[in-house]
């Protein structure tokens, strides 16, 4: 067991992004979670998943309400809490088939997707004969406590780590979350999936590109040209909003209040 905890315990003290970008402690996990499941130990599974799942849990969240706001998943539908659950259960069952070139997070972003897309199909298109795994009900009871422990509050996303050229832009970054939050939501759901997807897994997760063209199944070119076309985007929305003008007024008055405080 102590085999066992320290890479748990190394992915909760190393922060999501931290523990996403170390791949050699994400491969020491998956082997691992891999003896247990052979073993049939599905609590001591859960709870050494639990970190990783944690550190995905803001790709969950944003997507959630993204679907919410592009109108694609309806009001009241599913939680994140509900989407980790299933998730959870779905790594369990399926661990053993999992592509064994494809990494443990990548796996698990992938479970999350499909997920979020079984949520936002119409009940009558959801067969009622699918094969539920089942854990025993103290592994659930361990999980379903992590969900309703796991911070709430909204993310903050820095608008100058979307619009690269712009180092930092002050009348964005000074707004409160609620209002950034929104913004961004309705921002992200101008975006197709997977220019949005690329997006949020190469700025926010630190995901390099040729992860995420492998995570997408398609050429490390159409990432890069999908991340491009993202940042155009994001760019135009922020101009006919006004913020990149704002922020070049609010520098070229500081500009000229300093240089009429050297004068005098």
């Amino acid at each position: 067991m102590a085999e066992l905890s320290q890479p748990a315990d190394e992915l909760a003290s190393a922060g999501s992004q931290a523990a996403v970008r170390s791949r050699a402690q994400i491969d020491r996990l998956a082997a691992l979670c891999d003896k247990l499941r052979r073993r049939g130990r599905s609590h001591d599974f859960v709870r050494l998943l639990l970190p990783l799942l944690r550190s995905l849990s803001r790709y969950a969240r944003r997507e959630l309400r993204t679907r919410l706001a592009a109108g694609d998943l309806p009001g009241g539908h599913t939680t994140v809490g509900e989407l980790l659950d299933e998730v959870t259960v779905a790594a369990w069952d399926g661990f053993a088939r999992r592509p064994q070139n494809q990494p443990l997070d990548l796996w698990l972003l992938q479970l999350i997707d499909q997920a979020l897309q079984r949520a936002c199909e119409p009940i009558a298109q959801q067969s009622l004969d699918e094969r539920q795994a089942i854990l025993d009900s103290e592994a659930r009871d361990a999980f379903r406590s992590e969900w309703v422990e796991m911070p709430s509050e909204m993310e903050s996303i820095e608008l100058s780590s979307l619009i690269p050229a712009h180092s930092s832009v002050g009348a964005w970054d000074e707004l409160d979350i609620e209002t950034k939050q929104a913004n961004l939501d309705e921002i992200f759901a101008q975006l197709p999936r997977l220019q949005r997807q690329s997006l949020m897994l190469h700025v926010v997760e630190g995901y390099d590109r040729a992860e995420i063209a492998d995570f997408q199944s398609r050429p490390r070119e159409e990432v890069d040209s999908d991340l491009a076309s993202a940042e155009r985007t994001v760019r135009r929305i922020f101009q006919e909003q006004g913020w990149l003008q704002l922020e070049e007024d609010l520098e070229n008055e500081t500009f000229a209040r300093t240089r009429r405080t050297h004068r005098s």
